[in-house]
C-alpha cells in the first residue's frame, strides 16, 4: 500500500504548450543525461472531499493500493490558517508551459519544439488545447489572469473543431504573499515523487520531478482565484463527468477562491526509481 500526503490529479497530470519559456534552462548543464526544461507553471492547492479523492485514486491504480495519509494540519509554517484534514485533502492542481527542453542522452541538445503527443514525465499526454496557445496565461479584459488545458481525443483537421474535453481552467488574480498556504508547503508537494502507473505502479516505481525556484528568474508569485475541473480533470479518457468535477459543491467542477502561485522553475526529471528511494532522495535544494 502506498500513502499520499497531497494529491495530483490523479495523481499527476500536467498540460503543457512549447514556446519561448520565462527562464533560463541552467540545470541542463549539471543533469546532461536526464530531462531538463523551464517551465512556467500556474499551481493551485484545492481541497476536494476526501471521499472524492480516495475514489479516484482507487480508479487509477486499484482499490486501496494507493490511500490518504494525515495531513499535518496545525503545522503552521505548511498551513498558516489550519486545514480541515477530517472532510477534505489538497489535491496540486498544474497547468504548464515549457521551454528548452534538453536531454543530452536522448540528443536534445538544444530548445525542443514538441511536434507530436508524447510521454511527459512517465504519462501519456494527449496535446489537445491550450489557451493562450504562446504564453503560460493571458490577461483578460477583467484583469483577471487566465488559462484552460484539455486533452485531445478526436481531431478534425479538415471541417473542425476536434473534440477535445476541458481538463481544467483557472481564473486568477496576483497577491502581495501566501494566506492559506505557504511557499515550504507548496515546494514540498510540487517535489514530492509522482507515483507512475500501469506496469510500473506493480514495479512499485516512482519518479522524481524537481523545479527550482531560486534565483532571480525563478520566483514565485501568489495567486488567488477559481479553479474548474472538467470531465477530463482526472486523466482517465474520455468521462462525461471526471470525479473531481462531481465532487464540487454543484456538480459543475467550480471551485472558488483557491490559492496558489504561478512562476517559472527550471525543471529535472529524473529516472524511474523504487518509490522509497525516490522519496528519500528529493533534492533538499529544490525545498
Amino acid at each position: 500500500m502506498i500513502t499520499i500526503f497531497a494529491s495530483w490529479a490523479l495523481v499527476t497530470a500536467l498540460f503543457f504548450t512549447i514556446s519561448n519559456g520565462q527562464c533560463p534552462n541552467e540545470v541542463a548543464l549539471y543533469n546532461y543525461n536526464l530531462r531538463t526544461a523551464s517551465a512556467n507553471n500556474t499551481w493551485f492547492l484545492v481541497p476536494v472531499p476526501k471521499q472524492a479523492v480516495q475514489s479516484a485514486l482507487d480508479t487509477a491504480y486499484g482499490t486501496g493500493l494507493v490511500t490518504l495519509t494525515d495531513l499535518p494540519a496545525n503545522d503552521a509554517s505548511l498551513f498558516p490558517r489550519g486545514f480541515d484534514s477530517t472532510t477534505h485533502h489538497p489535491v496540486l492542481v498544474s497547468a504548464m508551459y515549457q521551454d528548452d527542453i534538453r536531454m543530452g542522452a536522448a540528443k536534445i541538445q538544444g530548445p525542443l519544439l514538441a511536434t507530436a503527443s508524447t510521454l511527459l514525465e512517465g504519462f501519456f499526454l494527449r496535446l489537445g488545447l491550450f489557451i493562450p496557445n504562446n504564453a503560460a496565461f493571458q490577461r483578460n479584459d477583467n484583469n483577471i489572469l487566465s488559462n484552460t488545458a484539455a486533452w485531445l481525443v478526436a481531431s478534425n483537421p479538415v471541417s473542425g473543431p476536434g473534440y477535445a474535453p476541458t481538463a481544467y481552467d483557472f481564473q486568477f488574480t496576483e497577491q502581495a504573499s501566501f494566506s492559506l498556504y505557504t511557499a515550504k508547503l507548496f515546494k514540498s508537494v510540487i517535489n514530492q515523487a509522482s507515483i507512475l502507473s500501469g506496469p510500473d505502479f506493480i514495479a512499485n516505481l516512482c519518479q522524481r520531478n524537481q523545479y527550482y525556484f531560486n534565483n532571480d528568474t525563478s520566483t514565485m508569485t501568489p495567486v488567488t482565484g477559481n479553479v474548474t475541473f472538467g470531465p477530463a480533470a482526472d486523466g482517465l479518457g474520455v468521462q462525461m463527468q471526471s470525479t473531481m468535477q462531481k465532487a464540487s459543491s454543484d456538480g459543475s467542477g467550480l471551485y472558488l477562491d483557491h490559492e496558489g502561485f504561478t512562476g517559472c522553475g527550471q525543471n529535472v526529471g529524473f529516472n524511474p526509481e523504487n518509490c522509497d528511494a525516490a522519496a528519500a532522495n528529493v533534492d533538499q535544494s529544490a525545498l
